[in-house]
C-alpha cells in the first residue's frame, strides 16, 4: 500500500490510476467496474476523464464565442466584462479574463467546467446512496441509478454552452442541499448559479417562494390541470409577455431570443432533427410519471410540481424549453433516485429510466456529430492524459473549421 492524502490506496488503486495517466480510455472500463464496487476515488477518475474529452471538444455554438471572448481578453481590453449581461452573470467571463491574462488556454476552462459539473452530480448521488438502505442492499439498482444519474448530466451541454449547464448544476447542488438536507449553504450555490447564467432564475424564483413560505403547496389534481391549460394556451401568453419587455431594451434583446425567434427555428427543423429533440428528453416523461405517482409528498414536491407547469407553458419555445426541461432531467432524477425502493414498480420504473437515458445518449451523439467527428475527440483514443491537459486547438484551425456564426463550414 502506499498513502495519498492521509489516506491508503491500494494497489489496484494506484494500477487503475497509473493507467489513467498513461492512456485514460483503457482505464475507463476499470473505472466503472471500481465505481460497480463502489470505491470512492474513481468517481473523481470518471470526472476527469469527462474534463480530457471536453478539452478535445471544438469550439462550436456558443462555446465558440466564449473562445473570442477570451481571445479579446488576452488582448488586455476588459471592457466587455462591463457590456451587455456580462455584468450580471460574469463567472465565466472573470475566470476566463484570468486565463487569458494568465497564459492559460482557454480549452482548461472546459475541462474545468466538465470536471466541477460531473463532481457535483457524483456527490449528490454518493450521498443519497448513504441514506437509501435499498441502494446499499442492491448491487445491480445502485449501479443502474449511477448509470442514470451520469447520463442526466449531458455532455453535449457541458462543453457547447459552458454557463447554462454549470448554473444548471449548481442549482442542483442548492436544491439538494436545502430541499433533501435542509441546510442553509445551499443558498450560496443558488447565488453562485444566478452568477454564472440567468437563465436559472425561473426555477431560483419558485425555489424562493417554496423554501420562504412552505405553507403555499400544489396539489396534484392543480398543477395537471393548470399545465394542460398553459400547455393549449402558452404560445399567446408568450408572445403577449414578450410583448410587455418593450420598456427595456436589454430585456427585449434576450426575449427576442428565448421567444421571437424560437417561431423561425421551429420552422426551420427537419423532421429528424424534431425526433432526435424528443429522444434527448426521452426519461422526462418516466420522471414525471415518478413524481405524480409518489405517494408521501416531500419538502421540494411543490417545486417540481412548479417546474412541471413551468415545462407545459415553455413548450412551444425550444430554446427555453430545452434548457428547463434539462434543469429538470437533472433535478427530478436526484429525487427518483433517492426515493427509490425495491418494490416492483420502482424496479421496473429504473429500467425503463435506465433505456431512456441510453436513447437519449444517442440522440445527443447523432444531434452533435458533426462537432464529435470534426473535433479532435479522437484524440482520446491514443493520448496520454498529460499531453491531453497541455492541448490547445490553433486558432488558424478555428478560422478554417468555423464559420462566425459559430456553426462548422
Amino acid at each position: 500500500m502506499s498513502i495519498l492524502s492521509g489516506k491508503y490506496v491500494t494497489r489496484n488503486e494506484l494500477l487503475v490510476i497509473l493507467i489513467f495517466i498513461i492512456y485514460p480510455l483503457a482505464s475507463l472500463p476499470l473505472i466503472l467496474v471500481e465505481i460497480y464496487n463502489r470505491k470512492k476515488y474513481a468517481y473523481t477518475l470518471l470526472s476527469l476523464f469527462m474534463g480530457l474529452c471536453a478539452i478535445l471538444f471544438p469550439p462550436f455554438a456558443d462555446l465558440y464565442r466564449h473562445q473570442l471572448d477570451y481571445y479579446h481578453f488576452a488582448t488586455g481590453d476588459l471592457n466587455i466584462l462591463f457590456s451587455n449581461q456580462k455584468n450580471f452573470d460574469f463567472i465565466l467571463y472573470f475566470i476566463s479574463k484570468i486565463f487569458a491574462l494568465t497564459g492559460i488556454h482557454f480549452e482548461l476552462i472546459r475541462f474545468l467546467f466538465a470536471f466541477l459539473s460531473y463532481q457535483i452530480i457524483f456527490w449528490v448521488f454518493r450521498d443519497i446512496v448513504k441514506n437509501n438502505v435499498f441502494l446499499q442492499q442492491s448491487q445491480k439498482y445502485f449501479f443502474i441509478a449511477f448509470i442514470c444519474a451520469f447520463l442526466a448530466v449531458p455532455f453535449i451541454w457541458i462543453v457547447t454552452g459552458l454557463r447554462y449547464m454549470m448554473a444548471t448544476m449548481f442549482v442542483a447542488l442548492g436544491v439538494y442541499l436545502l430541499f433533501f438536507k435542509n441546510k442553509k449553504i445551499g443558498w450560496l450555490w443558488i447565488v453562485i448559479a444566478c452568477c454564472t447564467h440567468f437563465g436559472v432564475l425561473m426555477i431560483v424564483l419558485f425555489m424562493i417562494i417554496f423554501k420562504l413560505f412552505p405553507f403555499i403547496k400544489f396539489g396534484k389534481k392543480w398543477t395537471i390541470t393548470t399545465t394542460i391549460v398553459l400547455f393549449l394556451f402558452s404560445s399567446s401568453l408568450m408572445l403577449m409577455f414578450y410583448d410587455l419587455l418593450t420598456f427595456d431594451e436589454d430585456l427585449k434583446r434576450v426575449g427576442y431570443v428565448y421567444i421571437k425567434n424560437t417561431e423561425e427555428f421551429n420552422d426551420a427543423r427537419s423532421l429528424f432533427g424534431l425526433i432526435a429533440t424528443i429522444m434527448e428528453r426521452a426519461s422526462l416523461p418516466l420522471l414525471i410519471v415518478l413524481l405524480f405517482t409518489e405517494k408521501k409528498r416531500y419538502v421540494y414536491t411543490s417545486l417540481y410540481f412548479a417546474i412541471v407547469i413551468l415545462i407545459g407553458l415553455t413548450q412551444p419555445f425550444i430554446v427555453i424549453f430545452n434548457r428547463l426541461t434539462l434543469t429538470a432531467v437533472i433535478l427530478m432524477m436526484i429525487s427518483a433516485i433517492s426515493t427509490f425502493e425495491l418494490s416492483r414498480y420502482k424496479m421496473f420504473m429504473f429500467k425503463l429510466l435506465f433505456a431512456a437515458m441510453i436513447i437519449t445518449t444517442i440522440a445527443y451523439t447523432y444531434g452533435y456529430r458533426d462537432p464529435l467527428m470534426k473535433g479532435k475527440l479522437y484524440q482520446i483514443l491514443y493520448k496520454p492524459a498529460p499531453i491531453i491537459l497541455i492541448y490547445e486547438y490553433d486558432k488558424r484551425w478555428i478560422d478554417s473549421e468555423i464559420q462566425p456564426n459559430g456553426e462548422f463550414y
